[in-house]
């Protein structure tokens, strides 16, 4: 479910964001004509008036696409930062021996505060218009790990240090998917105030903690997104001849994300099970975040009069993309509904991103704690 809806956010933050986009540089689409032999062969106008007209075909969907989109670019390596911290453990307090996690994490960027998120994608293709780009990035971390173990023996009162890893490899979804991620990660957790049990078996409260670590993720996402075939009729000497393409736009994100979180949080235990986090902090975000965009598709001729075959396919070649920094300073808003019995764990962290158009990030944690 979760790979599904990175699709769908590939394709909307691709695909319908990119369409009419007039900002900046237009890409240029290019190519070259297939080639065909035998019997009385003649290039003729006819012959080049239906080529023109297949490469103005697609200019006309994709040839104003911005070459470089700068605010979607760094709004993918935004949400590689978002979603660097799958298996976290916040709200559960300082573990006696350790804490050990598993979970995944999903992060979305947008340029619109969360309540306006419906309209906002609504509205893709007119933002577009005007702006020529926009602010939309998604990113996962499928399957994270954490472990955390408790110092006070031997270095420090209240201080947990621990290490996050992550791995995931879906190289053949599908043949226009794939999606690659790893991390890895030194944390640790400082507990200031200690637990407190205000109604025995009611209510506790678990003291205030304060977190940080320093995370790297790799992520390299690629998706294909099929346009409108093109099939031009051939005039004259050769009509009902066919120039046949099924064009690609080939879409691929590499992002390396530095992430240093501040964390001050806090949670409270009700009847001895159910646990409520809060928390404040932000997210230091360092690296990069490179797309690509090219257009892929072979161009072949269909129909050709008897004694004439084609010698050689023709293609079309367009580039774009860029490289861009992720936002450095992100604050949050944290919070997390999960449930312990005994020394098990089962949660769900969500973080709240307010600045530069709202993200946020949201997993599912479990875990033991002893």
């Amino acid at each position: 479910m979760i790979i599904k809806r990175i699709r769908v956010l590939t394709i909307i933050s691709v695909f319908l964001a990119l369409a009419g986009a007039s900002g900046g540089f237009a890409l240029e689409v290019t190519g070259i004509a297939p080639q065909f032999g035998g019997g009385d062969v003649v290039w003729n106008s006819d012959f080049s008036s239906a080529w023109d007209s297949v490469l103005n075909d697609i200019n006309d969907e994709i040839g104003d696409i911005d070459s470089k989109p700068e605010k979607l670019i760094k709004a993918w390596g935004d949400a590689s930062i978002f979603a660097s911290q799958g298996a976290t453990q916040r709200g559960y307090g300082e573990p006696k021996l350790f804490t050990f996690t598993v979970g995944s994490m999903v992060g979305i960027k947008t340029g619109t505060s969360l309540s306006n998120i419906r309209n906002y994608i609504d509205s893709v293709g007119d933002k577009i218009e005007d702006e020529g780009d926009i602010v939309l990035g998604a990113n996962i971390q499928a399957i994270s790990g954490q472990f955390n173990f408790n110092t006070s023996r031997f270095l420090l009162n209240g201080l947990d240090l621990g290490i996050r890893f992550g791995y995931f490899k879906m190289n053949h979804f599908s043949d226009d998917f794939g999606l690659n991620t790893w991390s890895f990660g030194l944390v640790g957790g400082y507990q200031m105030l200690k637990e407190k049990t205000i109604v025995p078996v009611v209510l506790k409260w678990r003291g205030l903690s304060l977190g940080t670590g320093f995370i790297y993720q790799h992520s390299n996402i690629y998706y294909s997104v099929a346009l409108d075939s093109i099939n031009q009729d051939i005039e004259g000497v050769y009509s009902g001849t066919i120039i046949n393409i099924e064009p690609k736009l080939v879409f691929d994100m590499t992002t390396n994300t530095f992430t240093i979180p501040l964390e001050l949080t806090t949670a409270i235990q009700l009847l001895s099970f159910l646990n409520i986090t809060l928390g404040l902090g932000a997210d230091l975000g360092f690296g990069k975040n490179k797309m690509t965009l090219d257009l892929s598709g072979d161009i072949n001729l269909r129909n050709l009069p008897t004694g004439i075959s084609q010698t050689r396919s023709g293609n079309v070649t367009v580039s774009g993309g860029g490289t861009m920094a992720p936002s450095f300073f992100n604050p949050k808003i944290m919070t997390g509904i999960g449930f312990k019995i005994g020394p098990v764990i089962l949660d769900v962290p969500v973080s709240l991103y307010l600045m530069g158009g709202d993200g946020f990030s949201v997993g599912v944690t479990f875990g033991v704690i002893l």
